[in-house]
């Protein structure tokens, strides 16, 4: 890439994400107590963050919001259920 200049970036079938993990947005203090979330409110089409959360037990875990079509949608669910059933 330094010699011959960056690439074209391909934006077809591209999906982007983000490790905000290490942001240290749970340590934000605006003076209203601990923060309960500290991230983007969603996704956009083509573009994703990786977010630290806790599940309802209080275990830490990561959250990473996806918008797909509505067809695709149904497949990525069977799919997720998949991977966390084997």
């Amino acid at each position: 890439m330094a010699l011959r200049g960056r690439p074209s970036l391909a934006l077809a079938n591209m999906f982007i994400v983000s490790d905000n993990r290490h942001a240290g947005f749970h340590r934000v203090d605006l003076g209203w107590g601990e923060p309960v979330y500290g991230g983007p409110a969603g996704a956009l089409f083509v573009l994703s963050f990786i977010v630290a959360v806790r599940n309802g037990d209080g275990e830490d875990a990561i959250a990473v919001p996806v918008v797909l079509p509505r067809q695709a949608m149904a497949r990525f669910a069977s799919e997720v259920d998949m991977l966390l059933k084997s």
